[in-house]
């Protein structure tokens, strides 16, 4: 399903993008717990998940033990950079699969933070 924003007028007269399916129906949140539309926030997240339009975002790749220099770990074989997701990510499965699959292909190591 390809996904795209269209702008949608409030009852203030106040634009806003609002992200539609290849239908042109509104997309509900897909963040659990979370009711209404989705936000173009959570439609960017979710293709940077995504197999096809995940390669066309840049990695969050840190160095160092935490520090954000550019420190390198010795014998860690990955250089000292990682790929980083949160703990809430993790908890998806689909994210966890596409940042560890991320990690893998680039040879470093998954941080969950």
């Amino acid at each position: 399903m390809i996904e795209k924003l269209r702008k949608k007028e409030d009852d203030n007269g106040n634009f806003k993008g609002v992200v539609v399916d290849s239908e042109g129906d509104e997309r509900l949140s897909s963040t659990p717990g979370k009711e209404g539309l989705m936000t173009i926030k959570e439609l960017g997240m979710e293709m940077r998940e995504s197999e096809d339009f995940g390669t066309a975002f840049t990695e969050e790749i840190s160095s160092g033990s935490g520090s954000g220099g550019n420190n390198r770990s010795p014998g860690n074989g990955s250089g000292g950079k990682t790929v980083r997701i949160s703990e809430a990510e993790a908890n998806d499965p689909r994210k966890y699969r596409a940042a560890k699959a991320r990690a893998e292909k680039a040879g470093v190591e998954l941080e969950v933070y």
